[in-house]
This record gives C-alpha cells, sequence and structure tokens, in this order.
C-alpha cells in the first residue's frame, strides 16, 4: 500500500503530525499554469477558480516554490542526497485540497507519490508555518526516495518531525501522560501508519516515533539512518536491515524502550 504523509498545524484538532493512507490517483489533482524550477514544478489550481483568487494563488505558490528550494538545500545536505530527487509542488483553494485528497480541512501539507499538495487558504498565512510543512514534507520525499519507498511509518514521521523545526508542543505531554500508565508502543505497531489507531493514541504515536527516531541518532549518528535506508531500499526487511545497522534486533532495542521513555519523562525536556 502506498503511503501518503501529512503535516498538521499545530493547533490542530487531533494534536500532533498525522498520517492518512488515502486511494486517489495523481492524475485527479486538477492543475493550471505549471511553473518550472530547477528541481521542482509548480501546479496552481483548479480549472473553475476565479481571476483573483488565481493572482493570489500565484503569488502563494512563487513562495511556497522558494521556500521548498531552501529547505531541498538543506535537506539534501543533510542526507547527502544529492540532487536526483524530484518534486511537484501542488498548490489546491482549500475546498479542492480537502474535496480531493479526502484529508481534514485542518491539514496544511501532504507528500504522496512524488508530489508536495498544500492548501491555499488565503493571503495571509504565516511564512514560518509554510517553511516548516514543506520542510516537513520534503524530508518525506527524501525518506521514500532513499528507501524506495519502504521507510516505516514510524521513522518516517520521526524524521520530518526532527528536522522540521519547532516540536509540537502537545506531543510532551501526551507521551508522558502516556508512558505514566502503560509501557511503550511496539514499532511494530508504528510500521504501516496510524491512522488505524484510536485518535486518542495518534499524537503519542507520532511522539514515540520522534523520541525513538532522535535517540537512535543521538546514539548512532545520522549516516546509520542513512545506511538503514539504504537497505531498505535493496530489499532487506526492516527487522534484519535493524539489526544489520544497528548490531541489535528491533526486538532488543524495545525491551529497553519503555525504560529510555521513562527516563526521558522524568527530565525537564519538554520534547520528546
Amino acid at each position: 500500500m502506498v503511503q501518503r504523509r501529512l503535516y498538521l498545524l499545530q493547533k490542530a484538532i487531533v494534536p500532533g503530525l498525522a498520517l492518512l493512507w488515502l486511494c486517489f490517483s495523481p492524475a485527479t489533482l486538477a492543475s493550471a499554469r505549471p511553473d518550472i524550477s530547477p528541481r521542482f514544478i509548480l501546479s496552481l489550481g483548479s480549472a473553475n477558480q476565479d481571476l483573483q483568487t488565481s493572482s493570489s494563488m500565484e503569488t502563494f505558490g512563487s513562495q511556497a516554490l522558494a521556500s521548498l528550494e531552501e529547505q531541498a538545500e538543506q535537506i539534501n545536505r543533510i542526507f547527502s542526497a544529492g540532487p536526483g530527487i524530484s518534486v511537484r509542488l501542488r498548490v489546491l483553494p482549500a475546498q479542492d485540497f480537502t474535496r480531493i485528497t479526502g484529508a481534514p480541512s485542518w491539514t496544511s501539507a501532504m507528500f504522496y507519490n512524488g508530489e508536495i499538495t498544500i492548501p491555499f487558504r488565503g493571503t495571509r498565512f504565516d511564512k514560518r508555518d509554510l517553511k516548516q510543512a514543506l520542510r516537513h514534507e520534503y524530508v518525506h520525499a527524501v525518506t521514500s526516495h532513499l528507501s524506495g519507498n519502504r521507510c516505516p511509518a514510524w521513522l518516517d514521521e520521526g524524521l520530518a518531525q526532527l528536522l522540521e523545526g519547532k516540536p509540537n508542543s502537545l506531543l510532551g505531554p501526551a507521551l508522558r501522560k502516556w508512558i505514566s500508565k502503560n509501557n511503550a508502543l511496539s514499532l511494530d505497531a508504528l510500521n504501516d501508519g496510524f491512522m488505524a489507531l484510536n485518535n486518542n493514541i495518534v499524537p503519542t504515536a507520532y511522539a514515540h516515533s520522534l523520541l525513538v527516531t532522535r535517540n537512535l541518532v543521538n546514539s548512532h549518528g545520522l549516516s546509520t539512518i542513512r545506511k538503514y535506508l539504504g537497505e531498505l531500499a535493496k530489499g532487506t526487511s526492516a527487522t534484519k536491515a535493524f539489526n544489520r545497522i544497528y548490531g541489535k534486533s528491533q526486538a532488543e532495542y524495545e525491551a529497553n524502550l519503555t525504560s529510555i521513555i521513562r527516563r526521558w519523562a522524568e527530565s525537564e525536556n519538554p520534547s520528546p
């Protein structure tokens, strides 16, 4: 099943960053007046919008494209990914974005099948939120490229959160509340996506993903993540790749995960 990744505003109805598994064809996304940058193609709007909306959307799209160029340059350097990743950036009117993708109205961006799609909600938008959303989604593009689209959801979302910027402030409280009464979630439970989880667990799932990814990066370096993604791209199973790169089985790592999270929960660090 193909994965679609979403970036949510910090004041989302469901706190945390969400991931949806959706089933529409990219061909159904209406596009007009594509613009091409050195690495990206920008597609704007739909056929039924008025001229004023088209003009405002064009300005927004140009700003989004420039921001994406900047974020891509930084993320590619971090992963040593090179310039070979091409992405289409689609800007749709908010109502079309919701109708076509089926995403909740509070979704501010999504990545699917080589495309980052963002809703246009008017000229009054926060440039910092736009930058963070595009950075988050471009990380998904890189992990998809490096892993052959086989990156497990916990790592995919963990990396996107780790590199997007300021973490969502709601994740820390959600994880502290969870770990005070429960053991850590297994990585297998977070492997394929979070849509099947109860909404009350979704913020905790994203918090788990962030904490585990941060722990692996702090303990072994980001270069091991790159190697792990490379193993997945070769067709190695996630469990074998984990064992090969980290020198222990995923089960052995998970055996200590509850203790790792509880030590964090006792600290003063607000973010997982």
